[in-house]
């Protein structure tokens, strides 16, 4: 047996793990020889919105579990590629966000009533104030 293959079957705090279908970050592992070899109580804290937010459980006798690195990168090999029209859907509404701020960012400093109120003249050069609009 892989000495390798068997510590990443054993939780450790901080990893993330799936279990009932519900992905969450251990937050303790509490170890316990017992006849059978040793065992682990996990509990486990949930950030969804399905209750309960945490619970504690016996690593061992899970069905599906499985574990994560925190710091693991998904493969790339295991996925298939992401259709054309989902990435540009993906980029499509930050686009038009980028391009209106310019005209609004404008027009809320400098509201049309401030811009036309104040005309310089050139014959005199000074400045003189209209409450009349543009």
């Amino acid at each position: 047996m892989n000495p390798q293959a068997a510590r990443s079957d054993i939780p450790r705090t901080g990893m993330l793990a799936t279990v009932r279908n519900r992905t969450g970050v251990i937050a303790a592992v509490e170890p316990f020889d017992g006849d059978d070899g040793r065992i682990h109580l996990v509990r486990l804290e949930y950030q969804d919105e399905h209750a309960p937010g945490q619970e504690r459980l016996l690593w061992e006798l899970e069905p599906e579990r499985d574990l994560l690195e925190p710091t693991a990168l998904p493969d790339p090999a295991d996925t298939d590629a992401m259709l054309p029209e989902d990435f540009d859907a993906l980029f499509a509404p930050r686009a038009g966000r980028r391009s209106r701020p310019t005209s609004t960012r404008a027009a809320r400093a400098f509201p049309a009533e401030s811009r036309c109120r104040v005309r310089s003249t050139a014959a005199y050069g000074s400045r003189t104030t209209s409450s009349s609009p543009c």
